[in-house]
């Protein structure tokens, strides 16, 4: 994984120096990293550090203590992954084919993720133009985001 090691360097400056007890700011913070290394969020996995490595360095970042970190890694191992979306917008197309008799055509749109094909979304039909304007949003849920491939097909 790779992870900006930059910001977490800076978390004793945030007056982390004792063992993380109780909730406080620096301990959410430290279970929110944790949770985030624990279930990828964000990865780019060219650029691969070892979880060990970075859980590690967040330890001694972080100043917690070998059963406090352990407790903290076991609750994020539990923890539901987090779902991801991608948004999009269909704007317009242009100088469509016509495909009706009259030289016209109606239009519409079907996105999808490969993954998540029946769940895909359509726009509305925009009945006899060849530059239909949908300006319409989608929200499309990914279980892998990193394999995913956004497929939008225009009929």
């Amino acid at each position: 994984m790779s992870y900006n090691s930059a910001a977490l360097v800076a978390a004793p400056a945030f007056g982390c120096r004792s063992s993380i007890k109780g909730p406080n700011i620096i301990g959410d913070l430290y279970k929110s990293v944790i949770y985030i290394i624990q279930h990828q969020v964000g990865c780019d996995k060219q650029n691969a550090v070892e979880k060990s490595e970075i859980l590690n360095y967040l330890k001694k970042a972080f100043n917690v203590d070998d059963e406090t970190h352990r407790k903290i890694l076991k609750d994020a191992q539990k923890e539901k992954k987090s779902e991801m979306k991608l948004k999009v917008e269909v704007i317009e197309a242009k100088e469509l084919s016509p495909k009706d008799a009259n030289g016209k055509s109606d239009p519409y749109c079907n996105v999808y993720l490969n993954s998540k094909q029946k769940y895909g979304r359509s726009t509305t039909i925009c009945y006899e133009t060849l530059s239909p304007v949908w300006k319409e949003h989608f929200e499309l849920l990914s279980e892998h985001p990193e394999q995913d491939i956004l497929t939008v097909e225009v009929w």
